[in-house]
């Protein structure tokens, strides 16, 4: 559902044309495939195939030319009706009882995250939220295991129901990415 404030660009519309596309083609290659064309259907399959790879080549560069998006601190980012809100990062001190891998200059970031909800009427969550921290020399940590597991950590997880309307702010902690 498109809110007041949505509009389509011409990405989404591209991407519509482009699904499209590829329906009314397997529409035509399954006639063809029934109809017992074979020629016909090995060229259908051939442009359906040529279409993707190049649909596909496209993402990727675009996705390698474009510059990374950084979201800051207090920058409230939705996906569909449910939001997230990063309010800030800090450097724990060292009383941090989670265990979590420090980075080789013994760091534990701490990040305070707010989740909410822009719906109207029905409760809203993300049933497998990721949540990554970057520093600014482009160092990546991710969140302590034991913070994420129910009972163990904070009173709120990433991935809990959000009511209408609602919002919760949790704090997370973030060790070094091993990776």
């Amino acid at each position: 559902m498109l809110g007041a404030d949505a509009a389509l660009t011409l990405a989404d519309l591209f991407f519509l044309a482009s699904v499209l596309f590829v329906l009314i083609l397997c529409g035509r290659i399954v006639a063809s495939v029934l109809r017992r064309r074979g020629e016909t259907t090995r060229q259908l399959g051939c442009l359906l195939g040529v279409f993707v790879a190049l649909y596909a080549a496209a993402l990727i560069a675009i996705a390698r030319v474009l510059p990374r998006r950084f979201y800051a601190p207090g920058e409230r980012r939705c996906f569909d009706e449910w939001c997230v809100t990063a309010l800030d990062a800090e450097i724990a001190d060292g009383s941090i009882s989670v265990p979590c891998q420090a980075d080789r200059g013994g760091r534990i970031w701490v990040a305070t995250v707010e989740v909410s909800s822009v719906a109207k009427r029905v409760r809203q969550c993300a049933p497998d939220p990721r949540a990554e921290l970057e520093d600014r020399h482009a160092k990546r940590y991710q969140p302590c295991a034991a913070a994420l597991i129910r009972g163990t950590g904070p009173a709120h997880v990433l991935s809990d129901e959000v009511g209408p309307g609602e919002s919760f702010a949790f704090s997370c902690r973030f060790g070094f990415w091993a990776a």
